[in-house]
């Protein structure tokens, strides 16, 4: 099967490609696509779709969403939001299979954890946050949601009812509360668990008084998914009856009421009137909305009977006859079959009532015209509706006519859709065909002929081991009683097919077991590589560790020593300041001194013998003064080695801030490679869990796959005993049929020998009938003439006795 989404897929996984190169393909390949119902039906069976939405996942994971930004501004978790949600919104079949390849958890944690932590959420921008709601709301309407993180729960809450007093927030905040409250036990339990409970009763039944219908129904099912209703069931569902009337934008309008009206069914009973509203709505509705109010009537199973008997006093059922034929949503009409089919097996004369020369030759027409690329879901319908018409009323001569018109195409569309291995499909057309047996006969032999020659039979087989369909399965096991009725080439078929199939699936799985012992033992051989990287890593790490303890001891010191250093060097630093203003002011009253003894000195040149009487008379003050100069020499000599000592402290505190600067980086290098190899250890412990928790799991695959296989084994055992017991039987039936085709010669030979004496008997008999029919006439004719003749004969014999 061709796929659609190929290229895109190919683009999105070529290598090299940064997250922004695939982000700007893939925001090219959503503008130019139109997502509508040609596209979604298109992605419904597209084999690529799950690679497909896991890309556009993890390219969502490497975004940012932020609902504060300009509402003018699109960029590409805007495009992406839009895009799936348009996807959404068109089939619940696309809901589930998006779901299931995506990790919810994840998703909830990248849309609103930066939301989260803004300061005050009501605040956030309504028309970028609805665009985040929607798509949240419906994926979680999927029956494959399970959000189970409790992180990502608390995250999502943390802005959901904060957001259920907003206007044009608060019915989709509301959705996503009943919707995941249905979905999942953990958000049920998170949410009852919480203080804030109360004030969210509170506001959900402040809510069911607004004046919006959307925010009414959403405040309902949330307010039925999380508390007791009690007395007011009956208001609840007749106004969830209301709602499902309703045809709106809303998007998740039906499918919440269809919630809640399912969790209050055994509470309050419905009313024939609103069952008939209810049956109204399918015709009145299309796409999702459509399927969900079937689905709602489907499960709506103690009223089945109900259903069926207002279906069947009105002219309804024409109307739903014709509404699937033309229905253009394939799950819709294929939704619409099986409850069909359901309330037939509650009341097999459901269809005998409806006037089939109306609708049987516009339905057939309408499957002769039908483009040959329609869907086979489509075609599945079609023909549901066909067999059942067939078997509940008798065809008029214009149908007899019309079907002997399009018998060749009708063959032809058998035998394509085999080919094609459209299994169902080919069923539902072999089961048509054999309910027009009645009317011609001939088309018995060529249906076994068709069955013969193509790949029917191993069809059935698929439908039979595959199916979850009860109606599909049905179907086959009439097909294979229907066909072994006819002659035992298909019953030997058949068991050729049943044989081959099930060797082939204990070749597979014993393939898978293989690759998964492969894999539990590459596994083993990698954790014990990781196993040994992680012993090296912790070495490394004690050492490094050790290393950085020793450093950390060395800075210590190195910081002590330096505090006791810079201490030391802070008082010299004073001394030496104290020491330069006395020597400052030493040799200010040197020069004074000098000068003055300059004075002197010219004095005495000038009066030698004043001068001398002067000394004479100074002599003290003169001695005075050369104990001062010889006092002030000593002080400088002590002052220049204390600079020399203050230099060389200088120096020696620069080399230690060095050693310790040099220590430091050392240290931070340290540090780092400690903090490197700490991370390296956590990562290698998060993956050795991880993949002791993988090993687990292929252990546990592992031991499935045995034991299917045991049983497969089991079971071919068995199958081959009955094959060795049947053609056991064959060959004494093989025996007494040679037996018997030796005693048929035997009995022909014989058959034929006895006619052969019977002929001359007969013959025998004519020859002496004649002589005595002669004798007779002669005895007549000439009596005398006879007596004459016999008579001497007479004589003689009355002489010998």
């Amino acid at each position: 099967m061709k796929s659609h989404l190929e290229t895109i897929v190919q683009s999105l996984s070529t290598e090299g490609h940064t997250n922004d190169e695939n982000g700007n393909i893939l925001l090219q390949y959503i503008k130019t696509t139109d997502v509508d119902l040609a596209y979604s039906n298109q992605l419904t069976n597209d084999p690529l779709l799950s690679d497909f939405i896991q890309q556009i996942f993890c390219i969502l994971t490497t975004i940012q969403f932020d609902c504060n930004l300009d509402s003018s501004f699109i960029d590409l978790a805007d495009s992406i939001s839009i895009f799936l949600t348009n996807l959404l919104s068109i089939s619940p079949y696309l809901r589930d299979q998006i779901v299931i390849n995506i990790n919810f958890d994840e998703l909830i944690h990248i849309v609103f954890s930066k939301i989260a932590d803004e300061g005050d959420i009501r605040k956030i921008e309504p028309t970028k946050a609805v665009i985040y709601l929607k798509l949240v709301a419906l994926l979680s309407s999927s029956i494959n949601t399970n959000l189970t993180c409790v992180n990502s729960i608390a995250t999502l809450f943390k802005v959901i009812i904060p957001l259920l007093g907003s206007p044009q927030l608060g019915a989709w905040a509301c959705a996503i509360i009943a919707l995941l409250a249905r979905a999942s036990k953990s958000v049920e339990s998170y949410l009852k668990s919480q203080p804030s409970i109360l004030q969210v009763k509170k506001e959900l039944t402040r809510l069911l008084s607004s004046q919006d219908i959307m925010v009414v129904n959403s405040a309902l099912a949330a307010h039925t998914a999380i508390f007791p209703v009690g007395n007011e069931s009956a208001t609840s569902i007749h106004a969830a009856i209301n709602f499902i009337t309703q045809n709106g934008k809303f998007v998740l309008m039906k499918q919440l009421a269809r919630d809640t009206i399912l969790s209050l069914k055994d509470k309050a009973p419905l009313a024939p009137r609103e069952l008939l509203v209810l049956l109204t709505s399918i015709l009145n509705s299309n796409g999702a909305d459509a399927y969900f109010v079937i689905d709602c009537i489907r499960q709506l199973n103690i009223y089945h009977t109900q259903f069926a008997n207002g279906i069947k006093t009105t002219d309804y059922l024409v109307s739903l006859v014709d509404y699937i034929s033309k229905c253009e949503y394939d799950f819709v009409s294929i939704s619409a079959c099986h409850l069909l089919q359901i309330l037939v097996e509650i009341d097999p004369t459901l269809f005998q009532e409806i006037p089939c020369n109306k609708i049987f030759a516009k339905i057939f027409n309408r499957f002769a015209t039908l483009p040959e690329k329609t869907s086979v879901e489509k075609l599945e319908s079609i023909f549901i509706i066909l067999i059942l018409l067939v078997q509940n009323n008798s065809l008029s001569e214009d149908d007899v006519d019309l079907l002997q018109t399009e018998e060749n195409y009708l063959f032809t569309c058998f035998v394509r859709h085999i080919e094609l291995n459209n299994a169902y499909l080919s069923l539902l057309i072999f089961r048509f065909i054999d309910e027009c047996v009645t009317y011609f006969p001939n088309w018995k032999s060529r249906s076994n002929r068709i069955a013969i020659e193509t790949q029917l039979l191993p069809l059935i087989n698929n439908i039979l081991q595959t199916s979850r369909n009860k109606y599909a399965i049905e179907f086959a096991y009439y097909a294979i009683s229907d066909l072994f009725s006819q002659s035992s080439h298909f019953y030997e078929s058949m068991i050729k097919i049943t044989t081959t199939s099930n060797i082939s699936a204990y070749e597979d799985k014993y393939k898978s077991i293989s690759k998964l012992n492969s894999e539990i033992t590459q596994n083993t051989f990698k954790i014990s590589a990781l196993s040994e990287e992680n012993t090296r890593l912790k070495n490394e790490l004690e050492k490094v560790k050790a290393e950085n303890s020793k450093l950390k001891l060395d800075s210590i010191n190195s910081s002590d020593e330096l505090a006791f250093t810079k201490k030391n060097n802070d008082i010299a630093q004073e001394k030496l300041s104290d020491l330069t203003k006395k020597f400052q002011s030493l040799q200010d009253e040197n020069k004074r001194l000098q000068k003055e003894n300059e004075d002197l000195s010219e004095v005495v040149n000038n009066n030698g013998l004043a001068t001398k009487r002067i000394l004479h008379d100074n002599k003290d003050l003169y001695q005075q003064i050369q104990l001062y100069q010889t006092t002030e020499r000593s002080k400088q000599k002590r002052i220049e080695e204390l600079t020399e000592e203050l230099k060389a402290r200088s120096e020696e505190f620069t080399k230690v801030t060095i050693n310790i600067q040099k220590k430091d980086a050392e240290l931070s290098i340290a540090q780092n490679r400690a903090s490197s190899a700490e991370s390296k250890y956590l990562i290698l412990e998060q993956k050795l869990k991880e993949q002791k928790d993988t090993n687990k799991k292929l252990c546990r695959a592992a031991e499935k796959i045995r034991e299917d296989m045991m049983n497969a084994e089991k079971r071919a055992n068995s199958l081959s005993d009955d094959i060795s017991k049947i053609e056991a039987q064959n060959k004494k039936l093989l025996d007494s049929q040679k037996n018997l085709m030796d005693k048929n010669e035997k009995y022909k030979k014989q058959i034929v020998e006895y006619r052969e004496l019977a002929k001359k008997a007969e013959q025998e008999k004519n020859k002496w009938e004649t002589i005595a029919k002669f004798a007779q006439k002669v005895k007549e004719c000439k009596r005398e003439a006879a007596e004459e003749v016999f008579a001497p004969m007479n004589q003689c014999n009355c002489k010998k006795e």
